[in-house]
């Protein structure tokens, strides 16, 4: 705590105290790039039609190129620890993600449960990042998943932990910085990377692909962007308070 005085309670998250497993999650992401380009993730939902769009089509096993549909405009809401945004498709419920000022994204966690017959069962869960910054062309993000498990799925989850924490970075890096320097393209990635790697990938292509720090002048905001302008306008917000000795 940087702060005057004690420092205030530790933020608690009540997604992730209900019965089951919460687990770091091994994949750290260290990014030549500025703190603010993590940030502009956190109200993007499109960006999914566009930035994974190869993680995706892997995903579907389509075999070609799938046509992911753009996702609707719903307007952006600020609420009292931040913003939530939605996103909802025709014949699905709606999903929400939420960013928690300053520097945290909620998102859908997926995984999966090998149980001990060899049955995979895939599950649904909670997954927070931490956005930090490092100095002013560095970043790094640390996060957080929670699983509502029953106690065998809960057990078997958690033996398979050593496996979930082999993540290959490094070959997710070269591979970025490769696809960067126009050597390799994002379709030639291993194909043995998982959909959670290969969001890994692209997400650092683009955001690290920025710049270390990006220019907004020459940004077009479109009514997709919604949550973008509005983290970026909480922030100026809540800084300009902090500046005036204001409540945040």
């Amino acid at each position: 705590y940087l702060g005057e005085g004690d420092a205030p309670p530790l933020r608690r998250f009540p997604d992730l105290e209900r019965p089951g497993v919460a687990e770091a999650v091994a994949l750290i992401e260290h990014w030549p790039c500025n703190f603010f380009n993590r940030i502009d993730n956190a109200g993007d939902p499109a960006h999914l039609t566009y930035t994974h769009h190869e993680s995706l089509r892997r995903s579907a096993n389509a075999g070609r190129p799938l046509v992911v549909p753009a996702v609707p405009i719903v307007p952006p809401e600020e609420t009292d620890y931040g913003m939530r945004t939605s996103e909802a498709r025709p014949g699905h419920p709606a999903m929400y993600s939420y960013f928690h000022m300053p520097n945290i994204n909620q998102v859908q966690a997926r995984g999966k449960v090998t149980r001990p017959n060899g049955d995979v069962k895939p599950i649904v869960g909670e997954r927070l990042f931490w956005r930090v910054p490092v100095d002013d062309e560095n970043s790094i993000s640390y996060t957080v998943e929670h699983f509502s498990l029953n106690a065998e799925d809960a057990s078997a989850f958690i033996s398979d932990r050593a496996e979930r924490e082999d993540q290959r970075v490094p070959e997710l890096r070269e591979h970025a910085m490769a696809v960067l320097r126009h050597e390799r393209r994002m379709e030639d990635a291993d194909p043995t990377f998982t959909t959670q790697q290969l969001f890994w990938i692209e997400d650092y292509i683009v955001q690290v692909g920025q710049q270390p720090i990006s220019d907004d002048r020459v940004e077009h905001l479109g009514r997709n962007d919604a949550g973008i302008i509005l983290v970026r306008k909480l922030w100026k917000r809540e800084l300009q308070a902090l500046a005036e000795g204001r409540s945040l």
